[in-house]
């Protein structure tokens, strides 16, 4: 019985999450708690692991200003 007990209180248990403790109103929050903003840091994150392994087999240059420009150009985007 206190086996059942303890998942019970285990399985009522809320579950977390951080957007509770954010401030009601304002700009911030509202960019933090919006689904696009989730989604399009989920997408640029994810762009970023695949061009991890696009620069990494095809990118030969030594250094970053020896490398093409789009390689360049791409590592300045994650930058910004």
């Amino acid at each position: 019985e206190d086996m059942k007990a303890k998942v019970r209180q285990a399985l009522n248990k809320p579950v977390y999450n951080v957007k509770q403790f954010y401030h009601q109103n304002g700009v911030f929050q509202y960019i933090a708690t919006n689904v696009v903003f989730d989604n399009i840091t989920l997408f640029v994150i994810s762009f970023n692991a695949i061009w991890m392994a696009v620069d990494t087999e095809l990118n030969q240059a030594p250094t970053l200003l020896q490398a093409s420009p789009i390689f360049q150009l791409v590592e300045h985007f994650f930058c910004f």
